[in-house]
């Protein structure tokens, strides 16, 4: 697992997303999204501790459609977790839901990877 940070306008450090990364021998079957997020959350939890990982910062978690559907994030402090959902996930209306859910929970979401258009050149 690896922390990148995510810096605030004034470029102090906001938070961290947590990434998925293979330190041992490939395995003979790569894991999906989903499962590298549930390996990145049993690791942030049981063998790391979220505090001393991410300093009491914001968590950005990478999350699947199945992660929002099937509530893994749910072992998070809502408070300071993001949710990043990839902008190529299709948005369904049990997405959708699970989404909605997810806000009235406390969680925030986030849209990974998303290069807004510019009006300007628009």
């Amino acid at each position: 697992m690896t922390r990148q940070p995510v810096f605030n306008l004034d470029q102090t450090v906001y938070g961290y997303e947590v990434l998925y990364q293979v330190r041992e021998p490939q395995q003979p079957q790569p894991l999906t999204p989903t499962q590298q997020t549930q390996q990145t959350i049993h690791h942030l939890l049981h063998s790391i501790g979220r505090e001393n990982l991410l300093d009491d910062k914001v968590l950005f978690l990478n999350a699947t459609a199945q992660t929002l559907l099937e509530s893994d994030y749910t072992v998070l402090p809502p408070k300071t977790t993001v949710l990043e959902l990839d902008t190529s996930t299709k948005l369904t209306p049990a997405l959708q839901e699970a989404c909605a859910c997810a806000q009235r929970q406390g969680y925030r979401l986030a849209l990974d990877n998303h290069v807004p258009k510019n009006p300007a050149r628009d």
